[in-house]
């Protein structure tokens, strides 16, 4: 027995020796004192929507607790590096006044692989790589998910899943974090399931945050608690940990609320950066394909005109041959929790004008699919249900995605089965609202899966779209094309 007691000491202080540890975090003393890196490095887009003349950039996220040290970045197109990069460093006062580090990632050659090493001292923290985005003559392939982590099993096989599919990179359909979208909820429940690379497995998640960079959209959960800072000081976390192009609107009076004490307020603003409020509206272009991002939640109005102004420009000046729009809150789903959500129908008319392909969705917690439809929003709802649009439906039924792959229409796609609870069992296999007023549904859902938990797994070329739905267990649960006539692409 004592044996076996030296063994596993000798076994621990080898792994605290380690540069990362079981607990997940990178522990290194230097002539300052000890410094923990409490989340380990991770890839978000860099601040432009469109890569320049052939060249992106990329950031490097990571944070750290105790001493400031002496980070060290670099980077390149082999894992020889070649190229270093300088780190920003702000505090984190909600985080236990933690170091928030951010390295940008510049010179990047599209349609290269990045290779990067984070040091501390001599240390190595991390080292990985990562797809930089395509050029508009080559495919993409990336995943898209919703109402992800809570501390469950079905999150950490979806992510598992997710990272076995080795996208370019993530599309976040909203609700990262259960329910509060606090610091706590990111430490105990995010990281652990997405970022951990010495504990990943099918029922564990998987270390996909090093390799694959994420795009976000807000959901209800990630900024319902956290508008008053007074009331929740650590709230609004996704500010903090992701990051997005700047080229969303500006002064728009919906523009997301955020009050507390001045000091709070100081504090939110410095560590949250350029991500605020630029995470809530943005885009960017990634080969064939152009990325509408939206933030749906209850402070916006997608009637103000500076707002619909900014998205008509948007997708007006996208050439790609491919449109997507993405936001949390669905428009037309076959739902019943989450129905009344329903104020992205009223721009349908802009994006059938403008060419939207694909608008991708979470919020409902199952997985479903439109028939291509075209939808004109009445003038006057009813008195009833204030929240809901109605108007006319068209619905192309004919499209099936296979032997017909030319919609007459833009199909949707809710995939918010992440993890989180499932909703509307009773609707699956059988995807019809009763009772409801014709002007505000009609039969549009041609897929409904609510019984087990997915995430859809996209491959885009210049004239081919393809959607595979994936669950937990790796298994495809629907599959859909598009087919357009090739494109010629400046």
């Amino acid at each position: 027995m004592r044996s076996k007691k030296i063994i596993w000491s000798s076994v621990i202080a080898g792994l605290l020796a380690s540069s990362i540890v079981w607990s997940g975090w990178f522990a290194w003393t230097g002539p300052y004192g000890p410094t923990h890196v409490t989340v380990l490095p991770y890839i978000q887009p860099g601040t432009n929507a469109v890569a320049l003349n052939g060249i992106d950039s990329s950031r490097l996220v990571w944070v750290a607790r105790g001493r400031l040290a002496n980070f060290s970045v670099d980077y390149g197109t082999t894992p020889a590096y070649g190229q270093t990069a300088s780190v920003l460093t702000v505090k984190l006062a909600a985080a236990r006044d933690a170091n928030k580090h951010v390295a940008t990632l510049t010179n990047l050659v599209l349609d290269s692989k990045c290779y990067y090493r984070v040091r501390l001292g001599d240390k190595v923290v991390r080292e990985d790589s990562f797809a930089v985005r395509k050029t508009a003559t080559n495919s993409i392939h990336f995943v898209a998910v919703g109402d992800t982590v809570h501390n469950k099993v079905n999150e950490r096989r979806i992510a598992w899943q997710m990272h076995q599919q080795h996208p370019d990179f993530l599309v976040h359909l909203g609700d990262i974090v259960y329910f509060e979208g606090t610091v706590g909820e990111y430490t105990r429940r995010l990281w652990p399931c997405y970022n951990d690379p010495s504990n990943f497995g099918p029922d564990k998640g998987a270390p996909i945050m090093g390799s694959v960079p994420f795009y976000v959209v807000l959901g209800n959960h990630d900024v319902r608690y956290g508008l008053d800072l007074a009331e929740n000081p650590t709230g609004l976390a996704a500010f903090y940990y992701f990051h997005a192009p700047l080229n969303g609107p500006r002064g728009l009076k919906c523009a997301i609320p955020v009050t507390g004490k001045p000091q709070q307020l100081a504090e939110f603003r410095e560590a949250a950066g350029d991500a605020f409020p630029n995470l809530s509206f943005y885009s960017f272009e990634n080969g064939p394909a152009h990325f509408l991002f939206l933030d749906g939640n209850n402070y916006t109005d997608f009637s103000e005109p500076a707002l619909r102004d900014w998205i008509e420009r948007d997708l007006a000046r996208a050439r790609t041959p491919w449109k997507f729009v993405i936001t949390h809150q669905p428009g037309f789903q076959t739902a019943v929790k989450e129905y009344k959500f329903q104020q992205l129908r009223l721009l349908s008319p802009m994006f059938e004008r403008l060419g939207v392909d694909v608008v991708f969705s979470g919020h409902t917690h199952n997985y479903q699919r439109t028939y291509p439809l075209r939808f004109a929003p009445h003038g006057t709802n009813d008195p009833a249900n204030p929240s809901w649009v109605n108007g006319r439906f068209t619905v192309d039924e004919r499209f099936d995605g296979m032997t017909n792959q030319r919609p007459d229409g833009i199909i949707h796609v809710v995939s918010g089965a992440g993890g989180m609870r499932l909703h509307d069992a009773h609707l699956h296999g059988r995807p019809v609202l009763e009772n409801i007023n014709p002007a505000n549904w009609v039969p549009i859902t041609a897929k409904l899966v609510a019984d087990r938990y997915s995430f859809s797994d996209v491959t885009v070329t210049p004239d081919h779209f393809t959607l595979r739905q994936i669950d937990d267990t790796g298994q495809e649960i629907d599959c859909f094309e598009i087919r357009k006539q090739r494109t010629s692409v400046p």
